[in-house]
């Protein structure tokens, strides 16, 4: 006896587009999640600059953040120029500065945070060396001597910076410390 297969009942096939859809479902869910994902890193919080001052021989920039984090780039050699931007480097939003010196000297500066739920870091990247920033109280100086630039990270106890006296909280506070008191002077002159 020769018998053909019976043909699928409609239930078996309802039941068949019931998985599917429940596969693409899943499917679009992970999708999505993974989308979000990397979607916070491109929206990561940039740092407000809070005070920034150039004369002839120096320079500086408070960077802080909205967690706490603090920063200060202090720049000593003969009349700086920046220039700045906020690119998009490996899917994350980065402040970027190029500083120009006088004496030919140029450094490149790559500021970026990350943030997990306990902690909040950033990482400072200065002509290919990359630094890590957790916290408050990290002062990054540049000497610029041409080939032979020197930076420097330095951890420091940070006063508190008062809304609308950041800068001259910041020039009486480095005044204080013996490694930037000739850059503090260079602004006393000014």
């Amino acid at each position: 006896m020769n018998t053909s297969p019976s043909p699928k009942s409609p239930n078996a096939i309802v039941d068949t587009l019931k998985r599917l859809s429940g596969f693409c479902l899943i499917g679009m869910l992970f999708v999505f999640a993974f989308q979000y994902d990397n979607k916070t890193i491109a929206l990561m919080t940039m740092p407000d600059i809070r005070a920034t001052r150039t004369v002839p021989t120096a320079a500086y920039r408070l960077y802080t953040w909205d967690k706490g984090l603090q920063l200060i780039i202090v720049a000593d050699g003969p009349t700086m120029q920046e220039t700045c931007a906020r690119p998009i480097i490996d899917q994350q939003k980065v402040y970027q500065c190029q500083l120009r010196f006088a004496d030919g000297t140029l450094v490149t500066s790559t500021i970026w945070e990350e943030s997990d739920r306990s902690r909040q870091f950033a990482w400072v990247e200065m002509n290919g060396k990359r630094y890590s920033i957790a916290g408050r109280g990290y002062v990054m100086r540049i000497r610029a001597a041409g080939a032979q630039t020197e930076i420097t990270r330095f951890q420091r106890t940070f006063p508190v910076f008062p809304p609308g006296a950041e800068a001259s909280t910041l020039e009486a506070w480095l005044a204080t410390d013996p490694e930037f008191a000739s850059i503090a002077a260079a602004f006393a002159k000014q």
